[in-house]
This record gives structure tokens, C-alpha cells and sequence, in this order.
């Protein structure tokens, strides 16, 4: 039998709750965000990248050590996912845990999570760059450092080196081998924090529009009035939230949200949210939720985003402003 692949960064067992009917095979609809566009698939067929997990053999001797222990994860959750389906209500304490688990590697393993470490990785890099050029005796070092790389002049100052960076001169990337670390390094405080807040299940009827999922999985909804704010896993000012199918949210809080979460968590502003932190994708059993059909008009998912409430955020290392995404 050959090595897994298809690494899952939204796993099937969650994807299957979008799916009908809810197998591996069932069929599922895709939005494309960047490219604007819808096509089926099923949980087996999306939601994964080719070695998305897979280490270097300077990393771990087994390359696939982190995909099986997602794949572990994964597989304790699965069945409390289905269990609570089946009943609509909240698993026992050992199940609940299993859930928890799932929600803080859906949180920091996701290619958004990744996008967001690059960024951050770019932020800190400008940071000590521009440092250099407050002190006399490090600007002429750093100007003899570059000229001896055969840089042009514009690179010898810090201002004009990130300057040239930025316009797209260097082709510039970071390893993935040490963001997979770091996520896996934040998982006790991310469980540690998620098991500090109160946990929900709230189930909606068919007459509902359908939940969708983001390829970031867990989403973020801030509390208060409309506009930028930041949130987090610890901060009271937010629910964090993942949809378990198209009718079922598990919904998380701190005491403080108890009084408006009835309220705030309808399908439709869990929607925007899933929309807003997602980088690539969103997953949902229906085809008509995400864009304009010129035919048909505005569907009712998109007037309700036209409105601005949640704008569409994507990350990225160029654009750093990203108050969808703060420490936990």
C-alpha cells in the first residue's frame, strides 16, 4: 500500500457533514474564491494538498509522522462528530475533548494559519531590517554586506532594500517545515484556552439557509458593533464556532457573550464569517450561496455580504493588516 498523499487540511469526517449523502463520496459544492467559481466534488476530493504535512528527513526521520498524527486525531473525532449529528446535542467529556482536539488543529494547521505564520515571519524580518538603519556603525555594515553580495545600490540602505523587496525583485517564500513546528507547538495552549470556554451545539432547521465550512475551518465571530476588531481564541469580544454539518454549529464563549449568542449565531452572519476567514475555499451542500448569478440576481448570501458587516480578509505577507487573526 502506497503513503498517503492527499494530506486533508479540513478533514473528511467534517467536510462529510456538507456532503449528500454524508460519505466520503457524496457530493459536495466548492467555491473557488480567488477564481470566482463553483464546482462539485466530495470530502475525498477536496479540502487536502498534495505533502501538505510531509516533513523533511532533517525535520523527523518519518516524513509522515505529522499526517498520522492528525490522521489519529482525526479518527478519535469522527465518530463523536457523527454521534452528535445523529442526536443534536453535545458529546460526554471524553467525547468532548476528542471534539476540542480537532477544533485547535483545524485552528493553527490550515493553509491560512500558514499564510498568516509567513506573514507574521515578513513582519518581524521588516522590523530588524529597518533597526539597522538607526544606528550609524550597522548601516555601513549592512550597506558593505550588500554591495559584497553584488546588490544594486538601491539595496545598500534598509529603507531601499525593503523597498526592492517588496516590489517583487526577490522571489521570496518560507519553509513549511517550521510552521508545521510552531503549529504543533501552540496545540496545548490552543486546547488549553478551548477547554476555558463554554461549548454549545445549536442545530438549525432545513428551512434555514445551509451552513458552509471555509477551507480555515474554524471560524471567528466578533461581537459588538460592525468593523474591524481584533479577535482570538482568548478574547471574550468573540465566539469561535465550527460548523459540524449544513444544519449544526458547535458555537464557543466566554461569559460574557452569554447574553447575545441566541442572537448572533444565525446562519446567514455565521456564513459571512466562514466567508471572511477563509484564504481559498469554502465547502457547502447547496451551489447558490456564494456568488451573483447574472440570471437569477444576487443570491440572498450575497446581498447580505454586499453589505460590508464582515469584509472579505486574505492575508498575506505584502498585507499584514489582518484583524481577522491575533495572538490567542
Amino acid at each position: 500500500m502506497g503513503e498517503a498523499r492527499h494530506h486533508h487540511y479540513v478533514p473528511r469526517c467534517l467536510l462529510q457533514g456538507f456532503a449528500v449523502p454524508p460519505t466520503n463520496g457524496g457530493r459536495l459544492f466548492v467555491l473557488d474564491v480567488a477564481r470566482n467559481k463553483i464546482f462539485p466534488s466530495s470530502p475525498a476530493k477536496c479540502g487536502h494538498q498534495r505533502d501538505y504535512n510531509r516533513v523533511s528527513p532533517e525535520t523527523h526521520p518519518e516524513p509522515l509522522s505529522v499526517e498520522e498524527f492528525y490522521a489519529k486525531i482525526e479518527a478519535h473525532a469522527a465518530p463523536v462528530l457523527q454521534q452528535m449529528r445523529d442526536t443534536r446535542k453535545l458529546p460526554d467529556k471524553d467525547g468532548m475533548a476528542k471534539i476540542l482536539d480537532l477544533t485547535a488543529i483545524q485552528f493553527s494547521r490550515t493553509p491560512r494559519s500558514r499564510r498568516l505564520m509567513e506573514g507574521k515571519f515578513f513582519e518581524e524580518f521588516e522590523r530588524k531590517v529597518l533597526e539597522i538603519g538607526r544606528d550609524k556603525n550597522c548601516r555601513e555594515l549592512f550597506a558593505e554586506k550588500q554591495r559584497k553580495l553584488g546588490l544594486p545600490e538601491q539595496c545598500w540602505t534598509s529603507e531601499g532594500y525593503l523597498s526592492f523587496h517588496k516590489n517583487g525583485n526577490f522571489s521570496t517564500e518560507t519553509d513549511d517545515n517550521w510552521k508545521i513546528a510552531i503549529a504543533l507547538k501552540q496545540l496545548p495552549i490552543l486546547v488549553k484556552v478551548l477547554r476555558s470556554r463554554k461549548w454549545v451545539l445549536i442545530p438549525f432547521s432545513a428551512a434555514n439557509e445551509p451552513l458552509i465550512i471555509s477551507d480555515a475551518g474554524v471560524g471567528f465571530l466578533p461581537l459588538g458593533k460592525p468593523g474591524p476588531k481584533m479577535i482570538g481564541l482568548g478574547l471574550p469580544n468573540t465566539i469561535i464556532y465550527l460548523p459540524i454539518s449544513s444544519q449544526i454549529v458547535l458555537a464557543g464563549y466566554f461569559f460574557e457573550a452569554r447574553q447575545v449568542i441566541d442572537r448572533a449565531l444565525r446562519p446567514r452572519i455565521l456564513n459571512s464569517c466562514s466567508f471572511a476567514y477563509s484564504l481559498n475555499q469554502c465547502f457547502s451542500s447547496e451551489d447558490d450561496f456564494v456568488i451573483d448569478d447574472p440570471d437569477r440576481g444576487p443570491t440572498k448570501w450575497t446581498t447580505y455580504h454586499k453589505e460590508g458587516d464582515f469584509p472579505k480578509l486574505m492575508a498575506d505577507s505584502g498585507d499584514l493588516a489582518d484583524v481577522y487573526a491575533s495572538d490567542p
